[in-house]
């Protein structure tokens, strides 16, 4: 083929053409992936944060457990006016994640699971219900002593530090899979 010949023009500009093409849409692909690595890896550490986040938010439940049980053990459970702030945790980036499908495919089904109990035990749900209950007790004590149960006020408050305790497992298994 000679360039200086008009159909040698044609191929070599053809051709020319063509691996520019096939150049642009290589780089083009390496250029997405880069980006979307850079993305999930910002996603990863944004989940990370919430759980550690989260962490710190059972560590506090802890401490209104501990002063809820000695309010019950110290059988002064009618002067207990603490507050379980369960719905202070933030779920975005791993909303978000499950969105995109990232979350998908860092954790496993069991992972997965375990998020979902993390998520249902930290809403306002949980919170309201949690509370509600506290109240309903004092208030049987309060207005029908004779009808109040210690022992299965006993039983619920090692029902919700059973909660607290595997919660807290949980997102520690998380945090540990995810980093």
């Amino acid at each position: 083929m000679d360039p200086s010949q008009p159909s040698g023009m044609f191929w070599a500009t053809a051709i020319g053409a063509a691996i520019g093409v096939i150049a642009g849409t290589l780089i083009q692909y390496l250029l997405t992936l880069l980006l979307d690595k850079r993305s999930l890896a910002r996603q990863r550490r944004g989940v990370v944060k919430e759980m550690t986040y989260n962490r710190s938010l059972v560590a506090e439940l802890t401490e209104e457990l501990e002063r809820f049980r000695n309010a019950v053990n110290g059988r002064v459970f009618n002067t207990y006016y603490g507050y379980f702030n369960l719905a202070k945790a933030i779920f975005a980036q791993a909303n978000a994640s499950a969105g995109n499908g990232f979350l998908y495919d860092m954790l496993s089904a069991d992972d997965i699971r375990s998020l979902q109990r993390v998520v249902l035990f930290l809403s306002v749900n949980s919170e309201n219900w949690t509370n509600g209950e506290i109240t309903r007790r004092r208030n049987i004590l309060l207005n029908t002593p004779n009808q109040f149960d210690h022992a299965e006020l006993v039983r619920f408050v090692e029902f919700l530090a059973g909660q607290i305790r595997d919660v807290g497992n949980w997102i520690d298994g998380l945090i540990k899979k995810l980093s």
